[in-house]
């Protein structure tokens, strides 16, 4: 049976402040193979939903395991064939290597993409 990860484990389950930027790859989070930048670890984001709105694209409003709330905006290839009612105020989501965005606003978060 495989081991499971701690659900507390900082590493894997880092809070907000702690994810790379888009545009910066650290060294803590990746490292250069073959001219390609790769993860050193895996590390995910679980958070719960308190707010989900969709005009153009779905949004959602997030806490993660510190408190912060941040936003999530989804930006998929097949926008139209996803049912986006099964987010909603109340669960959690996850996501997996996420980075930090600017938005427009100076407000950050996580903009997810195919």
């Amino acid at each position: 049976m495989p081991d499971l990860s701690d659900l507390r484990d900082l590493k894997t389950f880092p809070t907000f402040e702690a994810y790379p930027h888009e545009n910066d790859l650290a060294s803590d989070y990746y490292y250069l193979e073959d001219s390609w930048m790769k993860p050193k670890h895996r590390w995910c984001l679980l958070a719960e939903i308190f707010e989900a709105s969709f005009s153009l694209r779905l949004r959602l409003q997030v806490r993660d395991s510190s408190g912060l709330g941040l936003p999530i905006t989804f930006h998929l290839d097949n926008d139209d064939s996803y049912d986006y009612t099964k987010f909603h105020k109340g669960p959690a989501v996850a996501i997996l290597l996420p980075h930090q965005h600017n938005f427009m606003g100076l407000t950050v978060g996580i903009h997810q993409q195919d």
